[in-house]
């Protein structure tokens, strides 16, 4: 099953599933976003409950969509390849550092492949 389809999802560039209980989302959101330094510098979104979780369990995805980013410099081609390459580590650093502290201490199973 797909998390969304091509139309909705063709503006953001990293997506990530992470298993919550239901009841935490909205706190861990808060928590993690309170300052909204993430919110403001990287566009992170969030989109409520996936279908097809078993009961009692729910998943949180969350986007980064602002990865668009401009070169000024006399060999952009070259330039370009290395800026996406960094900057799309970057953005899946921090999905990781997320799903990370979402995930930890929780009871819920580590297979998210069910999401993809």
């Amino acid at each position: 099953m797909s998390l969304f389809n091509a139309a909705a999802a063709k503006n953001f560039l990293r997506i990530i599933a992470i298993t919550l209980v239901p009841v935490c989302v909205a706190l861990l959101y808060h928590l993690l976003f309170s300052f909204n330094t993430l919110d403001d510098l990287y566009g992170v979104m969030t989109v409520g409950f996936l279908f097809g979780v078993p009961m009692g369990l729910g998943a949180l995805a969350i986007f980064l969509s602002r990865g668009h980013f401009k070169l000024s410099t006399p060999f952009n081609f070259y330039a370009g390849l290395w800026a996406k390459w960094i900057m799309q580590d970057i953005q899946d650093t921090i999905l990781q550092v997320l799903k990370t502290r979402c995930e930890k201490n929780r009871d819920v199973p580590e297979d998210t492949s069910r999401f993809d």
